[in-house]
C-alpha cells in the first residue's frame, strides 16, 4: 500500500516500473491519491505493464474508511482521497 508517494510526478515512470518488476500475476497494489485524475500518467504506465487499475473508493468498506478518516480532526482539510487497486494480470510485463 502506498500513500503520499504520488505527489512527485517525475517519479511515476520509476514507480510503475518498480511495481511491475516486483509483481507477479495476481499481485495487488493499493495506492491512495488525492483523486484518480491526479495520477493518470502513472496508471496508464501501470496498465502498459499489465496491471488492471480500478478506483475502489466507492466500495462500501473503502468508502466507510474514507468517511471515518475524513471526520478526524488531524485529517480535516486534506481534501478528497481516492483508493486505487492495481492488480497484475496473468500476462503482465516482466522487467
Amino acid at each position: 500500500m502506498g500513500s503520499d508517494i504520488l505527489y512527485h510526478t517525475g517519479s511515476y515512470p520509476a514507480l510503475a516500473d518498480t511495481l511491475a518488476g516486483l509483481a507477479h500475476p495476481g499481485t495487488v497494489a493499493l495506492l491512495a491519491t488525492p483523486d484518480e485524475a491526479f495520477a493518470l500518467k502513472l496508471f496508464d504506465r501501470m496498465r502498459g505493464h499489465g496491471f488492471v487499475v480500478e478506483d475502489i473508493s466507492v466500495e462500501p468498506a473503502v468508502a466507510g474508511l474514507i468517511a471515518e478518516m475524513s471526520s478526524k480532526v488531524a485529517y480535516s482539510g486534506r481534501g478528497p482521497v481516492s483508493v486505487i487497486r492495481a492488480t497484475m494480470g496473468q500476462h503482465g510485463a516482466r522487467l
